[in-house]
Formats: structure tokens, C-alpha cells, sequence
């Protein structure tokens, strides 16, 4: 139990560093893209790194399903933090958008590749706490570097330039991934999984599905509905500094959602342990604040989106993720997160490509297409059932 809480701490210093690299630099794209002259539909489209990354969170997730190994599990996840210092760092580099472009999709691939494998072994480290306060523990350390990233690359850009910050994100990059090695080091043995391999209990791909049962495919509907009217942060930060506020300041509003995030998260996994699925209507409900505010030229506007994004991002980083391991078996666990996060990032490229063409031209109608959405995200997660025990390692 000692090995499995220092396993699971060296996994939140793991992405605390990491977040601190990769939010930093996220933070400021869209104004990037702006400043290299791109247009707001190419802001828009850079979410089609999160569809690639989530569509590498459906191989890795699969991969690790068909192979259970341990090995297989960290080295995935591994090479998912080695691309954090492959592709944030070399930004200060690039002269034109499609380059700013690519480096985001090697970014958005390598955390898709790390995240189904890094939250399978969470997942079992994590369970003697409660799944639920275990992910948004981990969600906390998480948005801690969300926080400081943002704030790294706000002062060091308004002092040295954007490039200047972006070279300085790699020594966090480096530091995490050297925890990722000491927790390998520290749990080399991922225990469903390792039975898994010795029960020879991997299925063929149909019955692998239909395992995954009715709640967990409800629970993925529910948050692809939510993806379709969550607007992304890149079409948000394109979109505010065009109506005229400086890079600096949107990634301060960034740190501010980042804040909220981490906030929310524990209280959300501690309610997700008492409540269920349910409690994530209330992410798709406050989602809504986040177009009605776009474009409007005002301080308070753009820090009511901000946190709004927080809220949401924090109750999908902790309550879902919890979800997913509780509503399917342990042995089904990669493939679950793999199909899950999938799903999402197919939602929300849609979400990123109708908002990115309307948030400048037709905000009426963002607005009205975003709620609908999002009404039958909040409706399908409050039909969900209440708590539940979950699946527990034995």
C-alpha cells in the first residue's frame, strides 16, 4: 500500500511538470497563431491536435488492451512525456503557422499516447482512496502546473518574448520525465494487467465492446454531447485577443481557468464518490457561460469564460475519469479509456471547427448550437445512476 501511495504521488509530480510545460505554451497559441497572421478558422482547426491525440488515446488504449503488459504501459507512457520535450521547446523556432501547427499535433499525440496507459496504472495506485478523490487529487497536482505554466510563460514573454518562454519550458519537461522513470522503477508490475496475461483473458474485439457495458456507453454519449458545445481554448484566446487583449493577459485568464480546475477537482471527486456520473451535469450547465461571454470586449467577460473552462475541465478530469474505471472491469480498463477519450475528441473537433467559423461571424448562433448540446450532455448524465462501489483490484 506505501509503494502504491509513493507511486501514485510520483504521478502527480509527474504531470504537474509536465502540465507546466505543455499548459504554458498552450496557453498562448492562439495568440501565436495571430501574431504569425493565421486566420481565426486556423485557430479553430488546431483542435484537430486534440482529435489526433485522442484518436492516439484509442491505439494506445487498444495496444495496451491486446498486449497486457506492464512493460507495454510505461514504456507508452513514457514516450508520451519524451514528446512534451520533443515539440513545446522547438515553438521558439518556428517562423509560420503550419509549423506552430505541427508541433502542437506531436504535443497533442504524445499526451494521447500517455494518458489511457498513465491512468490505467493511476487507477489501480489510486483505489484504496476512492477513485474518485484519487483523480482529483491527481487532477490538483495536475492544474498546479496548469497554474504555473501559464505564469511562467506570461512574465518570461513580457519580459524576454515568447520564444524565451518557450525554451525555458523544457527543464520542466526533463523533470518529469525522470519521475516517470523512478515510479517505473518503484512499480514495474501493474497488477490487472499482469493478470490479464496470466488468465490469457483477452477477448475478441465484439465481446471486448459489448463488456464494456450499457452505463459506460451512456457515459461516453453523455460526454460527447458535452465535447459538441465545450468550446476549446484556442478558438477562446484567438478570439479575445482579436477584440484586443495582449497575449500576456490571456494566458493569465488561462492560469485563472487552470486555478478553477484545480480547485474543483477534489471537491468534484470527493462528490462523484457520493453521487455518481450525475455530478458532471453541473460541467456541461456551466459550459454555457463560455460563448455567451466570447468576444466581448471586457475583463470581467473574458475572466467569466476562463473560469467557467475551469470549472468544466476539472469536473472532466476527475469525476470522468474516476467514471470510466468504476463503470468497467479492471482488464477492460485501456480499452475503455482509449474509446472514451476517442469519442470526446472526435466531439470536440466538430465543437472546435463550427466554433472557430461562427465566433466571429454569427456569435447568435454559436451561442444556440453550443446550449443545445450541451442541454442533452446535462439531461443524459442526470438519467445516470447514483454512486456506485466500482471495480476494485482483488
Amino acid at each position: 500500500m506505501r509503494r502504491k501511495l509513493l507511486v501514485f504521488t510520483l504521478l502527480c509530480l509527474v504531470s504537474l511538470f509536465a502540465d507546466v510545460t505543455y499548459e504554458g505554451a498552450r496557453s498562448v497559441i492562439g495568440p501565436y497563431l495571430e501574431l504569425v497572421g493565421a486566420s481565426s478558422l486556423i485557430a479553430g482547426l488546431a483542435v484537430v491536435g486534440d482529435v489526433l491525440g485522442y484518436c492516439a488515446r484509442l491505439l494506445s488504449g487498444v495496444a495496451a488492451y491486446r498486449f497486457s503488459s506492464s512493460r507495454f504501459l510505461w514504456r507508452t507512457t513514457l514516450v508520451g512525456y519524451l514528446a512534451n520535450l520533443l515539440s513545446v521547446p522547438p515553438l521558439a523556432f518556428v517562423k509560420s503557422w503550419w509549423q506552430i501547427i505541427a508541433l502542437v499535433f506531436v504535443e497533442r499525440i504524445g499526451k494521447g499516447l500517455r494518458t489511457p496507459t498513465r491512468d490505467t496504472i493511476l487507477a489501480e495506485v489510486a483505489e484504496g482512496m476512492g477513485r474518485g478523490r484519487g483523480f482529483g487529487l491527481h487532477e490538483v497536482a495536475d492544474q498546479v502546473g496548469a497554474v504555473a505554466g501559464p505564469i511562467v510563460v506570461a512574465t518570461l514573454s513580457s519580459i524576454a518574448g515568447l520564444r524565451t518562454a518557450f525554451l525555458a519550458l523544457a527543464i520542466p519537461a526533463a523533470i518529469s520525465i525522470s519521475l516517470v522513470l523512478t515510479a517505473w522503477r518503484l512499480y514495474p508490475r501493474v497488477e490487472s494487467v499482469e493478470r490479464m496475461a496470466i488468465e490469457g483473458s483477452v477477448e475478441r474485439w465484439g465481446a471486448a465492446l459489448r463488456g464494456l457495458g450499457k452505463g459506460f456507453i451512456k457515459l461516453v454519449a453523455a460526454t460527447a454531447a458535452l465535447g459538441l458545445g465545450f468550446i476549446p481554448w484556442t478558438v477562446v484566446s484567438y478570439v479575445e485577443t482579436a477584440v484586443g487583449f495582449s497575449p500576456s493577459l490571456v494566458a493569465l485568464a488561462y492560469a485563472v481557468a487552470m486555478g478553477v480546475d484545480a480547485a474543483v477537482a477534489l471537491p468534484m471527486g470527493w462528490l462523484y464518490d457520493r453521487v455518481g456520473p450525475r455530478v458532471m451535469a453541473l460541467g456541461s450547465v456551466v459550459c454555457v457561460a463560455i460563448p455567451l461571454a466570447l468576444g466581448v470586449k471586457s475583463l470581467v467577460s473574458l475572466f467569466i469564460a476562463a473560469t467557467a473552462w475551469g470549472i468544466a475541465m476539472g469536473i472532466l478530469e476527475s469525476a470522468f475519469r474516476a467514471a470510466v474505471a468504476d463503470l468497467v472491469e479492471p482488464r477492460l480498463r485501456p480499452l475503455a479509456y482509449g474509446v472514451a477519450y476517442f469519442v470526446f475528441g472526435l466531439s470536440w473537433l466538430v465543437c472546435g471547427v463550427y466554433s472557430g467559423l461562427l465566433a466571429e461571424t454569427r456569435p447568435t448562433i454559436l451561442v444556440a448550437t453550443a446550449a443545445t448540446f450541451l442541454a442533452i450532455s446535462t439531461a443524459i448524465y442526470a438519467s445516470m445512476g447514483g454512486a456506485r462501489r466500482g471495480y476494485v483490484h482483488r
